[in-house]
C-alpha cells in the first residue's frame, strides 16, 4: 500500500475510493493475522494440554477465552471497532445474546462485541485452516494416536 500523496480534500472521487479500499485492505489483512495467529496459539496450547494429560473442552474454552479477553485486538476500542467493520461475524454477539447489553447506559459496549465476533472468526479458522473441533478437543488428538 501506498500512502496517498496529497491531503484527501485534494483527492478526486476515485483517488479518495482508492484510497479507501487500500485501507480497508490494510485492515482486513491485520485483522485476520490476528485471527490465525489466535487459532494457532490455541491448536498450539491444545497440545500441550493433551501431552500434559490436561486437555478438556472447558481448559481449551477458558484457555481461549482469556487470551481474547487479553487481546487488544478486544480491549482496544478502536481496533475493536476496526475489527468489527472487518469481521465476517459482526453479528455474533447478536446472535447469541440479543440486543441486551450491547448498548450500556448509552455506550455501545466496543469491547464485547468484538470479542464474540473475533471468537467466531477464530472458530471458524479453527474448523477451515486446522480442521480443529474446539467442541471436541480430545478427539483431534486421539485420532493422531490410532495412526
Amino acid at each position: 500500500m501506498v500512502m496517498p500523496k496529497k491531503p484527501i480534500s485534494k483527492m478526486t472521487n476515485q483517488e479518495r475510493e482508492e484510497a479507501v479500499r487500500d485501507a480497508v485492505s490494510v485492515i482486513r489483512g491485520d485483522y485476520y493475522t490476528d485471527v490465525k495467529n489466535m487459532a494457532q496459539q490455541i491448536v498450539d496450547r491444545a497440545g500441550e494440554m493433551f501431552d500434559d494429560d490436561e486437555l478438556t473442552q472447558d481448559a481449551l474454552m477458558r484457555y481461549m477465552d482469556e487470551s481474547l479477553d487479553s487481546d487488544d485486538r478486544v480491549f482496544t476500542t478502536s481496533k475493536a471497532i476496526m475489527g468489527l467493520l472487518i469481521s465476517n461475524n459482526d453479528h455474533a454477539f447478536y446472535d447469541a445474546f440479543g440486543e441486551a447489553g450491547m448498548v450500556e447506559d448509552g455506550d455501545i459496549q466496543w469491547m464485547d462485541l468484538m470479542r464474540e465476533a473475533y471468537r467466531m472468526d477464530v472458530y471458524e479458522e479453527l474448523e477451515r485452516e486446522h480442521d480443529f473441533d474446539i467442541n471436541n478437543p480430545e478427539d483431534e488428538f486421539e485420532e493422531d494416536d490410532e495412526e
